[in-house]
């Protein structure tokens, strides 16, 4: 199996062991917040275009897709919410990455009204995994988003402190 597989299985497991207890609890419902100020913004972009970081990273969101039928038939979104995905890639610029890390979780969605979706546990495969990532190296695949039925996302957001990029969904 692969390091990346094993890490993303590692992480859902211990997730998963957090939640086990004697007595039933109900799903939370996912995470909304006024959106983190990470780093300086670099600009807004129309998806599928690619962005270059102050630190010569670059980011490319090429897709978002809401409704999503996840890869395996054991992942389920929570009662009124759907899987949504972003095709997502990032390339290390000339030196590796801030703390030589990719990770799915710098990325969240923007909801009019300034509430943020964080990213998720992968439901579609090749999900992008936390990485290091070489000078020059990238890394591409789907992020995760579970997203409340009564929301509609505008926004798909990378931040970290080198910058934040956005990327206004069609």
């Amino acid at each position: 199996m692969k390091p990346q597989r094993v890490l993303a299985l590692l992480v859902a497991l211990f997730a998963l062991a957090g939640c086990s207890s004697g007595t039933p609890k109900t799903a939370p419902a996912p995470a909304t917040a006024p959106t983190p100020v990470v780093g300086p913004l670099v600009g807004t972009f129309p998806v599928g275009q690619k962005a270059t970081l102050p630190d010569g990273d670059t980011v490319q969101v090429y897709a978002y897709s809401a409704n999503v039928t996840p890869s395996n038939q054991f992942s389920k979104p929570r009662p009124g919410a759907a899987f949504a995905t972003v095709d997502a890639e990032a390339c290390s610029g000339p030196s590796p990455t801030p703390g030589g890390l990719l990770n799915p979780f710098f990325f969240h969605l923007e909801v009019p009204g300034s509430e943020t979706i964080p990213a998720g546990i992968p439901v579609k495969d090749p999900a992008l995994n936390v990485a290091g990532l070489a000078p020059g190296a990238c890394s591409r695949g789907f992020v995760t988003f579970e997203v409340p039925t009564d929301k509609t996302p505008s926004t798909v957001v990378y931040g970290i402190p080198a910058g934040s990029v956005r990327w206004s969904i069609p």
